[in-house]
Parts: C-alpha cells; structure tokens; sequence
C-alpha cells in the first residue's frame, strides 16, 4: 500500500543538495577544482552505497518467498552497518524515501506471516522475526539524533501507519511477544529490552515480581511516544485469555512510569488515561479480571493521574465516582482524591542535552539599568558536573552564565570579572519546584551589585562590575544546556528576563505567585492568583515587619504590589517564555515569547508537557459545585472523609476554585451539608478538613488559619461539631488553645485572624445553649480560657465575660423556671403561653439545668486570667473593678463565687495601692461583712486570711514581705461578722449529735468545721503576729468579738446539751478570749466581759471543775487617756444606708445586663436560624449538576411550561422547565477578601497600663464610685427584616415595607411588598405581623388572609381606595390591595416619587419581582397614566357630588377613555383570548 507514496527516485545523487562537506578551507585550497578530499571521496561512496542498498531493498520488497525474504534481510543489514557507520547517510535514506520502503516492507512480512498458519515453518517465523527486527531497528537509527528525520516520520509516515503496519504481526501468538519487544525497543532505543516480553511469559507466576525487579533496571527514557500507545493499544490481544501475562504487561507499564519523570509525563499525555479508566471501571463487571489486576489498574491510573487529566478525561472520571442510585463509588473516589493531590503544571521537561535558545539582532548587551531573570525549575536528579542553567551570549562570546553545579549550589560567570563564583548561600534541592532570580544593578548606591534569590528570599550579594555595552551583533539567549557533555533531568515551569532590576522585595511576592502563575504580571489585581497558603505566608511576614520596623519600605512595597500591581512596564519584559505558548515537542519545535514574535527553539530533548492538574479540569468541569456535590452524596465515614479529601485538595492550590467556592457561599453550604452528616466524621474526615484550614497536626506548633471566610463558616459552627462524636467533639475544641496558645504562629492568630471574630462571645454563647454534654464542658472552658487570654481588649472579651458573670452567676427574676420568668419568655418569644417552650422556639435548645455552675467556672476562669498583672492592668483601665467585684458577688453568693470574688480582691489589692481605699469609697467592705457569713466555708475562709495577709507574693513581691504580718485590716471585720453568723448556727445545731451511729452521722458539719478552723487561724495569728495583735485596739474590733462570743455562751447556757463540735469550737474561743483578756490595751470593762463570759464557758465544759480565779492586776485597765481617746476613734461605724444603696444599685444594675443579655441571645439564636434557612434554600449550584447537560443529570421525564415573558405582537415562542423546587433567594456573596494582603495590626493593648487616680485628688471618690449602669448592657437593634434583607439587590436598602394581597385573576395570595432604593420586590408568603417583624404567612394572624378589597364581597370604590396597579415596560403588571388606604398611599407617593427620579435611566434598570420575573420601570408612560388617574378620581368626585344627567355622556367617556387607557398600558389588545380586558361594571373594576 506504500507503493503509491513513492517518489521518482533519481538516477544521479547530487551530492551539492544532499550532503554538506566538512571539508576546510584549508584543505580545499590544496586539492585542485576537479579532485576532492579523501573524507569527501569516503563519503560520497558510503552514500552511494546507501543510495544502492535502497534501491535494492525497493526491489526486495516483496518476500513471500523465501528468497527475496534472504535478500531482504541481507540489504536491510547492509542499511543498518551504513547508518551507524556515518550520520550523514540518514538524510540521503530520507531523501530516497527509505522510510516509506521500510513501512512497506514491513505491511509485507505479514502476508508471509499468515501462511505460517496453514504450513507451520520455525525457519519462516524465524526469518519473519529477523526481518522485522532489521526493519525496526533502520527506523529507530534512522530517526536517533536526528531531527530532521524525527520529524518527518511523525508527521509524514506516522505512528498509526507503523500500527496498521504491525497489525498483522501483533495479532499472531507466536509472534506477538517478538513483536511487541521490538516495539518496546524501538520506543527507548534500546534493543537490550527487546526480550522482555518473552522474558515475562515463560515466567512463573510466583516469580513474577523477581523478573520484573530484575527488567526494572534496564527501562530508559521513552524516546518516541507514538511507539508506546502501540503497545498499550496490543494488550488485549497479547493477554486476553492470559490473566498472567497481562498482569505482568500493566506492571511493566506501571515500572515504566515509575523509571524517571520523562516516562510518567510522555504516558500521561498520550491518552491512555480513558481507556485505563474505562478498563478499572468495567473490571468489576469482567469476572475473568482479578482483584491483583484491578489493583494494578488502580495504580496506575494514580501514577498518570498524578501528571494530571484532561477535561474530557476528569468529566468521564467524576461522572463515574456517582452512580445511578446517588450513591459513591469508593473506588473511583479513592481514584479522585489522589489525582486531586497532583500538583504538576504545564512545562518542559529537559532531559539534557536539551536547552531553549532565542536569538535577536542588534543586541549591544545587557541594558543599563540593569536587568533581572526569574525561573521556576525543578530538578530530579542533579547534574554530576556543572550544568548552565542560563546563559547570554553576544556574536558567541558570553557575557553571563549561570550554572547549577553538583552539590546543588548556584555558580554564577560574567564577562566583566572574567570568573566563576560559587553563591553559597542558595542550594537547590531535588523533586521541588525551586525559584531562582538574579538582579543586576548597574549601579546600586554608587557600586554595582548582584543579588540572588532563593524562593524570594535574599540569599547572595555580590559587588561586581557590570558587563559593559558593546557593538550591535547577534545576541544569543540560552536557557538548559545543549552540549553533548551535559547531563541532567530537569523541568521548567516559566523564565523571564526583565530589562529593569527589580526590588528587594518584589521577588518574595513573585514567588508566593508560584510556579502556575505564566502571565506578564500586568494584572493589577495579581492577588487572586494567589493561594490561601500563599497569602497567609505573605500576611505573616508583613505582620513580622510591621512589629520591628512599622511602616517599613519592605511593607509599603509589598502592599504597593498588592493594590496597585507589579511595577513591571511591559515593555520591560525582553523574553517571558512558558509552556502555554507551546505547540509541540521535539527537536527543531518553537516556542513564542508571551506578548511578542520572538521564538524560542528547542535544542536537543525537550519536551513540552501538556499536564492539566485535576483541580483545573475540576474548575472547567462544574467548579467547587462538584466537589460539594460529593460530599452532599457521602453515606458513610470513609466516603465522607473521601470526598472531605477531594474538596480540600481541588480548593487548595487553585485559585479558580477557590473564588467560585466564595462565590457559591459554599464554605457555608459544606457547613450545612455536614450538619446532617455529623456522626459520619471521623478522625481522618476531621483532619483533613481543618488541614485545610490551617491546622498542622504532624507538628501542631507550625498551625494556623489560611481561610478565615472557611474557619467562620465551618469551624465556628458549634452546633455542627456539637453533633459529632465525643473524641471529634475533643478534638475540635482542643484546637482552639493549639491555635491560640500552643501554635508558633499565636501572635499572628491572635492579632490577624482571631481580634475580630468575637471568639469569646461565641463560646460564652456555646455555654448557653445544651449543645456540647456535660463531659466537654472542661473542653469549652479551656478553650475560652484560650480565647480570654488571647485577645483581652474591652469589647471582644472583658465586656462580654462580665455581662455574661453578671446575668448568670446569680437567680435573677429573669429565670425562665420562675413565674416573672415565664412571664418573660412569653413576652419575648422564648416560651409558648400555652405550655412549655415550644419545640420551634429558638430558646428550646437553651441550657437551664447549669447556668450557675458553668457561669462558677468561667469566674474562675476570669479571675485567674486576671490574677496576672498585665491582664489586671487591661481590665482595670476598661472596667471600675471595685464595683464589679460587688456586682459579681451579688446578695446571695455560693461559697464558690465567694471565694473568686475574695481572691479578684487580694490580686486586686496585692497590685494596686489604692484599691482598698477605692473599695471602701463604694462600700465594698461594708457589702462584704453583710453578704459573706452567710456563705462561709473553708474556701471563703481560706480567701479571707489570704486578703488579711496579702499572701499573693507570686503575683507581686512586696520588699520586707512577712507571712504572718496584717496587709488588708480592712477584711477582718468580714471575718468576725462570719464568726458571729457562724457561732449562732453552731449553738442552734449543739444539740445534734455528732456519733458515727446516729442518724445524724450523714449530716454535713460545713459550718461547724469552718468555724472551728477561723478560731484556729485566729488564734494562731494572734499567738504570732504583732500587726494582727494591733487590730484589736480599735473598738470596731473588740467589742463585736465580745458580743458574739458572749451571745454564743449565753444560746449554749439555754441547751440542754452539747455536741462535741461544739465543745471544740466553745474551749477554743473561750481560750482566745481569755488570752485577749490579757491584752494591755484593753479595757477593764471588757476585760471583766470576757472574763465573766469566760467562767460561764468553762461552766458549760465541765460543771464539776471549780471556779477559775485570774489576778486582778493582769486585766486592770492600764491604758492611758490618749490611748482610750485613740481607740474610741477607730471604733467609728460605717452607716447601713450606704451598703443598701450599694446593694439596691447593684441589683438594678443587673437586671438591666440580665434584660439586655436575654435580648442579645434572642437575637443570636433568631440570626442563626434565619442565617440556616437562608443557606439551605441554596440549590441552584445543584442544580446545574442534575440538569441535562450537568455531570449528574437527573432521570425522567422534564415539565415544561410557556415562558411568561412576551415578544412583539404579544407572542410568547420560549419555554421554560418547570421545577417542583422552588427559586433560589438571591444571597449575598461575602465580601470579605479571603485571600487579601493586609496592613497588620500592632498589639497596642500591652502598652496599656492603668492610670490611678491618687486618694489625694479631688475627683478621687467620684472616679472610682461612679458609672453607668448601661455600661456591660449592649445595644441590641433588633433587625425586623432578617427574614428578607438577603433577598435585595447588592447595595439595596429598604426603605418601606408593606403586606399586600396580590391579585392574580380571581386568585389572592398574602404577600409583602418591598420598596428598595433603586428597585422594587414583590415576595409572596410572607407578611409583616404588628410589631413590624417580617414573619411567614402561615404563622400570621388570619385577618391579614382577608386583605380588604381581596375579597368579591366588597364592592368597587372600597377596593380602589385600597388598590394599587404597577405597569412595567415589558408589558406585565402587578394588582395589590393594601390594609388600609393610609398604607396604599404612602406607597403610592413613594412609587411617585421613585418613578420620577430614575424617569431617565429607569430603562436600563431591573426590577427582582415575582422570583425569575425582571421587568422594567416605564418611565415614559407616566404622564399618560397620571392623566388617566385625575380623569378617574374627577369621576369619582363628580359622582359624590352629584352631576345633572346631561352630564352623563361625558362621564361615559372619561370611563371609556380610562378603561382603553389601562387596557393599552397593560399591553392588552382586542380580540386576546389569552388575557381578560380591564372593564368596568357599576361599582366594580375587575381584572
């Protein structure tokens, strides 16, 4: 069949055309005109015998018998001794179409082939063998090296006419493996490997592995992939009944690819992914293929995968991973999610010699500027000599050079310094894309410099001298290495030369671009093609920058970047060269400069590698919808962690994706989906999720948040992770103090990511409502804990803690358990007056069984946050912490609460000098000695010695610090109220006994033993401490002790008996007394009271004993004048009336924070919802997937209806389909730039400090006493337009809102019309109930379903005064009637009003009426429609008053003329069946 493609073949060579002669010019001068060199004269005989051999085996090429078959193969030997004898004879084998001869020749052996099969014949097969093997192996030394012939046989003779030629042989058994060796062979040029599938046939299946571990070493690079898709294509007929052998075929392809990145690119783009896939996806049908064959399958598919697919390719994949009955297939999923990890771009694939040279004219050197040169490289193996990486040549001479040497340094050449240098500061390293830029300034601060980057970063600096500007000549541009001694295999992803120097820190912003980015960097908005990872890296640094030198160049030249684009003119770029522009690969290809006709030319083997990574066919298939899609589909944990996997990785290094996923809403549309697949996340699910977040749980320490727009949606959704299992739910709220205190990056997270969410108002809100169980409440607190302690500013943290203290701490009226409580949630909405809170109650999720507990460990949480200064200082400067103390405490404190109080006080104390006296101003101490013996315990005990003794020397060491010594007098009167409340529960309880035996055993001795333990700890003191001796000269002190211990005595002396607590507690105090009795500084009174009091104790211990006798002279009274006048003073009392003004305010004020904190969290629980029904009418992002032309599409039969929108003439020709789902609600996209570059904020709140006021100055008392008692309480505005504000136009507002009847025939149906500023909306099935809050039309009252003038029974002008027609210029209208007609004409004067305004522009205006419907304004129509409106109205008014019957023909025409007039506007012609006409009838208007 190749006998037709001949050409004439020539009878004389010419030698001047064919060859060209090396001969010198030396040697042609010595030998004459008409004699020629003897290498001339050598060659021209070796030519001519190939020109002979051709012709030969153009006479030979008919072997079906079995001489011309010996005859064959003695010319094809000859041929193939002459080519590898001399290169030169392959152009004369091309010219004399040696090359179609071959593949003619080679269509022939197989006529002969197939009579084998009739008469068997060894020597024939053999012969068939010997001459396909010479054949095969003239074509591949024909082609090797040569790329004239390379590209001919591909473009000319063809791959698929070598298969078609081969057909025959391949498809006979006794052959085939030959055959396909000799394939294999000619596809690496390496004949070595031409038995290697005989090799794997006659192998066992046992030794399978060892066999192919030993062909393993001997693959090479794949020289011609058009060879390779022949083997590929013969599988099925080599191994079809053989499931060994093609077991061992796979597996050799799989060794093929897994040989060198060469193999794994050619394969990847040759197609063979289809069938490879379709081939996995049938196994599961085929019985006769084994799960070790679909395992081979399966990886590798993986392998070609990892270089990517094309969109054909994802399409058919993805539309497989769903089944028919929506299910996931695992396999094809798991398939997905590797190829989705695949981060191959396209580029050239350098396997050296290979190189990419650009040649210009008139090129005098490098500009004066400078210049810079930026490559993106990844290299697999690094060179065992120095390879160049990127040279500059002028007229041969070169000017600059720059090498990669062994090690993987960088070595750097330049013509002015005449040597090599080796920058020892960047490495490159193998298998990761590396970026390299070289700046050359010609001048930098009066010297020239070089600087090298290393990934953006600066590594290197030299002080040489530029290349100086020479002649105009032929400069020469070479990027890779095209001699013959260089050998590496390497990869190039894009390559610019710029003819300015770039700054220091431009190159750190080009390299978080990365390595996909292949523009000219013309682009203003460059950040979008930014990743998370990539923005989040440069925020970082910026924020580092900005907390050493604020303001810095290098900030304001990133940001510069950021806003405004790289300041890169295009006319600066003298060459940007990346695969997008290429064509083809080979020898000989071009490929063109981006933005210009320059070219680039290959040299040597350079290959250009068409890889479309996963996530960018994604993005061309459907976008993020599809991955949201798989998710939404997941049934069980391995599926959803599988499909968690394939979202994460299609969004994380694509940028396509990831601005479609901000678009969808679908970082809250995912949050939706997995609500309802809580309990299908697992470990593994859970990780993956919030890897892509930010989260490193390989080494914690490294993690941070890349998306923040992702973390609000998805990891600040509570009630998600609240529905997942205990260890994820652990999980989950362990990460927040990892991120917050844990992570490296805190600082960052704290200040960049976390200052704004209101962490803190999230968790305390968390803690509110019965989510998370009992058992993770630990889990919540510390992470609020880590929240607190991250961001402690006034409004994010201090503000709401106290607020929440305040209103849950104590049993307020608001408790939804008591009667002013019901009564509250009735009143607000919380609870259903008819019963229980009602299960569609937005508060019926709310905890009321812990409040007081949970508020318990959030103090605790507060005071010790604020038991460190610096966060003491903070929260002192927000809040007056004197009478937060006394709010927190409350009137009824648990001891718990108490003991908190007592410790904020000691810090308080212990930090500031003054914050005693600051507590006595509001009469704290007075509260304290009222309120706290009535919770006394150890650890309120324990509190108050600490606050007497300032025993807070871990948090501020005072000099001349004592342990024992007096700091805080002020707390002993607390102390001895507790001692008095106290003593008289212990003498109502003497008479209980206190045996192991009796009943009474179970009881608690609370407040026995406590007081036991104050006396113990009082009379230690006093046994040990001057100071605490000191106290007990003023009268304040002493007489109180003498009264309560008296009173104690005298309730005993009542009893009939006493306990042994009692006892205990009765011989301790008694003691104490008697050793106060011999104080100095008392008085003989009370002397002689403690004494007497002391022997009716004593009696009461044991009646027996006698009296006990004391010297006179140790309790006289031996105090002079001044010492009774000094104690006399102390014993001054402060009033009651101060401590119930105090405690009276108090209160008010925290009714007014527990008020405003109900309302807040009506507000967040009602914004929540609204927000998730909001996201779960999101469907259109569906149902592009499910349409008929979606990946998905869904079975059955489609409704279609006629489209309500008319043509001319009021023809209606479209049809639209009609869905059961009703229309998706038009919702905002954030705005929020996720991956923005910002301006960092600097941490101010460690500068400050508190500013005291001094007990000296004059405002000392009122700025330490007074404040708002507004202050914790927030401002709720509450937002009665929640249900629809998502539905308005972006930049809409709404200005009026009103419920209407909308007629539509004789139908009518509630409604809320919307008056927007710039358009109108119509929304049916919802109105607006009397507080103005907009509410669904099936929980309204049922007067507003009888809209007056909806109805028949009323008659015309009552419904007009209530009636209201809007026309549109598209020819539809809108008829609504109104509640009232104050209502319909406010609307009316604002619809005037609105017409009026946009009469000039309205035209190009849309109006979002009726869901789908957009009609437009007609603004020109108004003044006809005004004029029928004053004709109407003076009908009406010539009606009531009353009009001669003369008039009545001219009242008929203003009627008609009316009538005709709406008909007109409305677009309604004569003689329409389709629509009724406006008429009128007495006192009715029907439509």
């Amino acid at each position: 069949m190749f006998q037709a493609l001949l050409t004439p073949l020539r009878g004389r060579f010419e030698l001047a055309t064919s060859l060209k002669t090396t001969t010198s010019p030396a040697i042609a001068s010595q030998v004459g005109q008409d004699e020629l060199a003897p290498e001339d004269f050598a060659r021209d005989v070796i030519v001519e015998l190939m020109r002979n051999s051709v012709e030969n085996l153009k006479v030979a090429e008919d072997t079906r018998t079995q001489i011309q078959a010996l005859r064959a193969l003695q010319v094809l030997a000859e041929i193939q001794r002459i080519l590898q004898q001399d290169a030169a004879t392959k152009d004369v084998f091309r010219e004399l179409d040696g090359f179609l001869i071959l593949m003619s020749l080679l269509s022939n052996v197989q006529n002969r082939s197939s009579a084998l099969v009739v008469e068997p014949s060894k020597q024939m097969l053999a012969d068939v063998i010997e001459t396909t093997r010479l054949i095969i192996t003239n074509l591949s030394e024909a082609i090797h090296q040569h790329t004239e012939n390379a590209e001919y046989f591909r473009s000319v003779v063809g791959y698929d006419s070598l298969e078609d030629a081969l057909r025959g042989l391949i498809t006979n058994p006794q052959i085939v493996d030959h055959i396909l060796g000799l394939v294999l062979a000619f596809a690496t040029h390496d004949f070595n490997v031409s038995d290697v599938f005989r090799t794997l046939r006659a192998t066992p299946e046992d030794e399978l592995d060892t066999a192919l571990a030993k062909i393993e070493g001997r693959l090479g690079v794949i020289k011609r992939p058009g060879a390779i898709l022949i083997v590929w294509n013969a599988i099925p007929q080599t191994a079809s009944d053989n499931d060994t052998m093609r077991c061992a075929t796979l597996r050799l392809f799989e060794l093929l690819c897994l040989a060198n990145h060469r193999n794994q690119a050619i394969l990847s783009t040759l197609g063979i992914v289809k069938s490879l896939f379709l081939r996995l996806h049938n196994a599961r049908a085929d019985p006769s293929v084994t799960d070790k064959e679909r395992h081979i399958l399966q990886k590798l598919l993986r392998k070609l995968l990892d270089m990517g697919a094309t969109t054909s390719e994802a399409r058919l994949i993805l539309q497989k991973t769903i089944r028919e009955d929506k299910t996931l297939d695992t396999e094809i999923l798991d398939v997905v999610r590797f190829g989705m990890k695949s981060r191959w771009l396209e580029h050239f694939s350098m396997e050296s010699p290979a190189a990419l040279v650009l040649q210009e004219e008139n090129v005098r050197g490098f500009p004066s500027p400078g210049f810079t040169f930026m490559i993106w490289m990844w290299v697999s193996s690094l060179p065992q000599a120095s390879h160049q990486i990127f040279t500059a040549k002028l007229a041969g001479k070169t000017i600059l050079s720059l090498l990669l040497e062994e090690g993987g340094g960088i070595r750097l050449f330049t013509s002015a310094e005449h040597k090599t240098t080796l920058l020892s500061g960047a490495k490159v390293h193998k298998l990761r894309w590396t970026h390299l830029t070289l700046v050359h300034y010609s001048s930098r601060t009066s010297r020239p410099s070089i600087r090298l980057f290393h990934d953006g970063v600066l590594s290197d600096t030299l002080d040489w001298v530029y290349p100086k500007a020479e002649a105009a000549q032929l400069g020469t541009f070479v990027i890779g290495d095209a001699s013959q001694t260089a050998k590496m295999s390497w990869c190039i992803a894009s390559s610019y030369l710029l003819t300015i120097p770039l700054d220091n820190d431009l190159p750190r912003f080009i390299h978080h671009l990365g390595p996909r980015y292949a523009g000219n960097f013309q682009d203003t908005s460059l950040i979008k093609f930014l990743t998370y990872d990539a923005s989040t890296s440069l925020n970082m640094f910026l924020a580092d920058i900005a907390s050493s030198q604020p303001n810095s160049t290098t900030q304001l030249t990133i940001l510069k970047a950021v806003k405004r684009g790289l300041p890169i003119p295009e006319n600066s770029i003298s060459f940007a060269v990346s695969p997008l522009n290429a064509r083809q690969s080979g020898p000989g290809a071009v490929v063109t400069v981006n933005g210009s006709t320059k070219e680039f030319k290959y040299e040597g083997d350079v290959f250009v590698v068409k890889a479309a990574c996963l996530d960018t066919a994604l993005w061309k298939v459907g976008g993020a919808a599809v991955v949201l899609r798989l998710v939404q589909v997941a049934n069980t944990q391995h599926e959803v962690s599988r499909a968690l996997g394939v979202l994460s990785d299609g969004l994380r290094n694509s940028w396509q994706n990831s601005e479609d996923m901000e678009k969808l809403r679908g970082y809250e549309i995912l949050a939706d989906i997995l609500r309802s697949k809580a309990q299908l996340i697992n470990v593994s699910g859970f990780e993956t999720l919030f890897e892509f977040l930010g989260m490193n749980f390989r080494c914690l320490d490294q993690s941070t948040v890349v998306n923040i727009v992702a973390y609000k949606a998805i990891a600040l959704d509570f009630e998600l992770w609240s529905r997942t299992k205990p260890e994820i739910q652990q999980m989950y709220l362990e990460h927040f103090p990892t991120l917050l205190q844990t992570s490296r990056y805190r600082k960052f997270n704290n200040r960049q990511k976390f200052a704004k969410l209101g962490l803190v108002r999230k968790l305390l809100f968390v803690l509110q409502m019965d989510w998370f169980h009992q058992e993770m409440v630990p889990f919540v607190l510390d992470a609020l804990r880590a929240a607190i302690r991250s961001h402690f500013s006034k409004e994010y943290t201090i503000k709401p803690v106290v607020a929440y203290l305040a209103a849950n701490l104590h049993e307020g009226p608001f408790d939804l358990h008591s009667t002013t409580g019901c009564i509250f949630g009735v009143l607000t909405g919380f609870i259903d007056p008819k019963g229980v809170s009602s299960p569609h109650s937005p508060i019926s999720r709310i905890d009321f069984k812990h409040p007081q507990e949970k508020a318990e460990q959030v103090l605790e949480i507060l005071v010790s946050t604020i038991s460190i200064q610096s966060y003491h200082s903070q929260f002192a400067a927000a809040l007056p912490l004197t009478r937060i103390c006394l709010l927190l405490l409350g009137d009824r404190p648990t001891s718990s609460v108490a003991s908190q109080i007592l410790a904020l006080i000691g810090v308080s104390n212990t930090i500031s000098s003054s914050f005693s006296r600051r507590f006595e101003l509001v009469g704290g101490w007075s509260v304290l000695q009222t309120i706290l013996p009535y919770c006394w315990d150890h650890r309120v005990n324990q509190s108050s010695f600490d606050i007497l003794l300032g025993r807070f020397n871990h948090i501020k060491t005072s000099p001349g610090y004592s342990p024992n010594a007096v700091v805080c007098p002020k707390i002993f009167p607390v102390i001895l109220s507790a001692l008095q409340i106290g003593l008289v529960s212990v003498a109502s309880n003497c008479l209980v006994s206190d045996g192991l035996h009796d009943s009474s055993a179970q009881r608690s001795w609370t407040t026995e033993s406590s007081m036991e333990n104050l006396v113990e700890e009082i009379m230690g003191l006093h046994a040990s401490a001057s100071t605490f001796r000191e106290l007990f000269k003023s009268q304040q002190i002493i007489q109180p002790f003498i009264d309560t211990f008296k009173t104690f005595v005298d309730k005993l002396n009542a009893a009939s008996g006493l306990n042994q607590w009692t006892r205990r507690i009765l011989e301790k105090i008694a003691h104490f007394g008697l050793a106060l009795a011999l104080e100095p500084f008392m008085s003989g009174t009370q002397k002689n009271e403690i004494l007497d009091t002391i022997r009716s104790a004593n009696t009461l211990l044991n009646p027996a004993a006698d009296e006990i006798s004391i010297d006179p002279s140790l309790v006289a009274d031996t105090r002079s004048m001044r010492e009774r006048m000094a104690s006399a003073r102390l014993s001054i009392h402060v009033g009651e009336r101060k401590v119930v003004k105090t405690m009276a305010r108090m209160e008010e004020w925290r009714k007014t924070i527990q008020v405003s904190e109900r309302k807040l969290q009506r507000k967040t629980v009602l914004d929540l919802r609204e927000t998730r029904r909001q996201i779960s009418t999101l469907h259109e992002w569906s149902n592009r997937l499910t349409s008929e032309r979606g990946l998905w599409p869904e079975q059955g039969a489609r409704i279609w209806r006629l489209d309500e929108t008319e043509g001319p003439y009021r023809a209606r020709k479209r049809l639209e389909p009609q869905s059961e789902k009703p229309p998706s609600p038009r919702v905002d996209c954030n705005d929020e730039s996720i991956r923005d570059i910002e301006v960092p904020d600097i941490d101010i709140s460690a500068s400050q400090q508190q500013v005291e006021v001094p007990p000296w100055a004059e405002s000392y008392e009122i700025s330490t006493t007074e404040i708002d008692d507004k202050q914790l309480a927030e401002d709720i505005s509450e937002d009665k337009h929640r249900r629809v504000r998502h539905e308005l136009e972006p930049g809409d507002v709404i200005e009026a809102v009103g419920t209407v009847a909308r007629i539509a025939g004789v139908d009518s149906s509630p409604g809320l019309l919307i008056i927007g500023k710039t358009h109108l909306y119509m929304l049916d099935g919802l109105v607006e109930n009397d507080e103005g809050e907009v509410i669904e039309a099936h929980d309204a009252p049922k007067r507003l379903y009888l809209v007056p003038g909806s109805i028949v029974e009323l008659g015309g002008p009552q419904r007009a005064q209530r009636c209201l027609e809007i026309y549109f210029k598209d020819s539809r209208s809108l008829l609504i009637v109104f509640l009232d007609k104050k209502k319909k004409m406010e609307i009316d004067q604002r619809l005037s009003s609105m017409v009026g305004k946009y009469s000039d522009n309205i035209s190009n205006r849309k109006t979002p009426l009726l869901g789908r419907m957009g009609p437009k304004i007609s603004g020109w129509r108004v003044d006809e429609l005004h004029t029928a409106q004053r004709k109407w109205q003076a009908r009406e008014i010539s009606n009531v008053c009353g009009i001669p019957v003369q008039a009545k023909r001219l009242i008929n025409l203003m009627q008609f003329a009316y009538i005709s007039i709406l008909n007109q506007l409305s677009g309604r012609t004569p003689s329409d069946a389709t629509q009724y006409p406006i008429f009128r009838e007495p006192r009715m208007l029907l439509v």
